[in-house]
């Protein structure tokens, strides 16, 4: 394995093909479960392009935070963004443009954090995550059953369901947040993992208590309202990686993030364009894929500054350094 530079054009490119492919298939799936796919799809195909063994014996790690980190992106609604751009009413054409560029970025930008994670933290770091991550799916789960049994629900009518608010993940979010709390409290161990947890939960709370609840700002109604959640996630994290001094992981998520928000925006105007010829054909999978394919570029944009921050530094094997590790 060649462990000099990588060719960047064939990482971009594979990386980008890996994410479109899984884009394509995300929609028979929806929401977070679909989005994780084109997210592990995307990280492995970057890290086998990058030539560096040490990130390819790593690569289930790679595959994991790849597919977590894309994965809160699928719960943000978006049709009724696009569909303001097809309005044909210049004020709404341009608040749709502005809003896909919004959630285009929330969501890679986590996306982008999640793959960044396994190139900057060692083992050790990376092993604790999985016991918080643990934690927070199997409260998914218990949730999940408890609603079942106690609250009948009927998704067709979900705006009539007792804990419905604004169609959005509240209960998800504070299930998580109260199980890492638990855990911490039996561990009696408040670790780094815990604590991003904690950061964007609370963070998710804030942004959708102060935009939503306070605000009024309902971006896509009658549809659900996690963008905001998701804004305060991102703000919330990037205060955390800045606090850990995790500031290569914010520098990819930027990156990713300012990526992914253009090219949602382009691969609507891209639709609209093709419309516009008369040509018929399924203009919105073309948007899709082509979408796909902008984030696996913002995915794989990630990884080249890693490499380079990789070349330029000392390797540190400082607990909580941040530092790329081998």
């Amino acid at each position: 394995m060649n462990q000099g530079n990588p060719a960047p054009a064939r990482l971009l490119i594979a990386a980008a093909l890996a994410l479109s492919i899984g884009w394509g298939i995300r929609g028979n799936y929806g929401h977070e479960t679909g989005a994780m796919i084109p997210g592990a799809l995307a990280a492995m195909a970057a890290v086998i392009l990058s030539g560096r063994q040490e990130w390819i014996s790593r690569i289930p790690y790679f595959a994991f935070f790849g597919a977590l980190g894309w994965s809160f992106g699928g719960s943000i609604s978006y049709m009724q963004v696009i569909g303001y751009t097809h309005s044909g009413h210049s004020l709404s054409v341009l608040y749709g443009f502005a809003c896909l560029y919004l959630i285009g970025f929330l969501w890679a930008a986590l996306g982008g954090a999640g793959t960044a994670l396994p190139a900057c933290l060692s083992d050790r770091e990376l092993k604790d995550f999985f016991t918080v991550t643990v934690t927070v799916f199997a409260a998914w789960i218990f949730q999940d059953l408890i609603v079942a049994f106690f609250i009948h629900t009927d998704p067709a009518f979900r705006q009539r369901d007792p804990l419905y608010w604004y169609d959005t993940d509240w209960l998800g979010v504070t299930a998580a947040l109260v199980a890492v709390l638990l855990l911490a409290l039996v561990r009696r161990k408040y670790d780094s993992p815990t604590s991003l947890v904690v950061h964007m939960t609370v963070g998710w709370w804030i942004g959708f208590l102060v935009l939503v609840v306070l605000f009024g700002w309902r971006m896509t109604p009658p549809r659900g309202d996690n963008w905001a959640g998701c804004l305060g996630m991102v703000i919330a994290s990037f205060i955390f990686f800045e606090r850990k001094k995790w500031r290569l992981v914010t520098a990819s998520s930027i990156i990713a993030g300012t990526i992914g928000g253009v090219g949602f925006a382009l691969a609507d105007l891209i639709k609209l364009l093709g419309i516009g010829t008369g040509w018929e054909t399924n203009w919105h999978s073309i948007l899709e894929q082509s979408y796909g394919f902008i984030n696996g570029i913002a995915s794989a944009r990630s990884y080249c500054s890693s490499q380079k921050e990789f070349q330029s530094r000392p390797r540190s094997r400082k607990k909580d350094s941040g530092d790329i590790l081998p």
